[in-house]
């Protein structure tokens, strides 16, 4: 078995997703352009092999010329993973962080922006937002090694 076959993806917690209009805007005219933000922030606890991922962005409307629309989305979305093998692979280093195995790593940063993608896209269904779908980006970019 290897290391990949141990995540168990837990839970999903939707803990804010918030659409704001304050435009008084009903439809988006068709100079827009979005800015999407995003952070993604791992905390683990060894002794019940789980990791936390959460996944925090906010995405923006505004005009091609970059002026602000007042038109704006917050998304906070957890992730739950239980490794049943955290404790043999995780390394604890000498500031208390962990390393993980950069397959176990990128699976799980994977796992976490992928589905965050979908949630943010259909959450924005109906709103204003509607056509917001949160850019592809590689795992490299995505774990801030490019």
């Amino acid at each position: 078995m290897n290391n990949i076959d141990h995540i168990v993806l837990k839970e999903i917690a939707i803990v804010n997703a918030a659409v704001n209009n304050r435009s008084g805007l009903s439809v988006l005219p068709h100079d827009v352009d979005y800015d999407y933000n995003f952070t993604i922030h791992p905390t683990a606890n060894l002794e019940e092999n789980w990791l936390r991922f959460a996944f925090n962005c906010t995405v923006k409307v505004c005009r091609k010329d970059s002026s602000d629309l007042g038109i704006d989305s917050n998304f906070e979305i957890a992730y739950i993973f239980i490794l049943s093998n955290l404790r043999q692979i995780a390394k604890v280093l000498p500031n208390n962080q962990i390393e993980l195995p950069p397959d176990v790593l990128d699976s799980l940063y994977n796992i976490t922006y992928s589905t965050s993608r979908g949630v943010v896209y259909t959450r924005c269904l109906g709103t204003i937002m509607k056509n917001v779908i949160i850019p592809v980006v590689s795992t490299p970019k995505l774990l801030g090694r490019q």
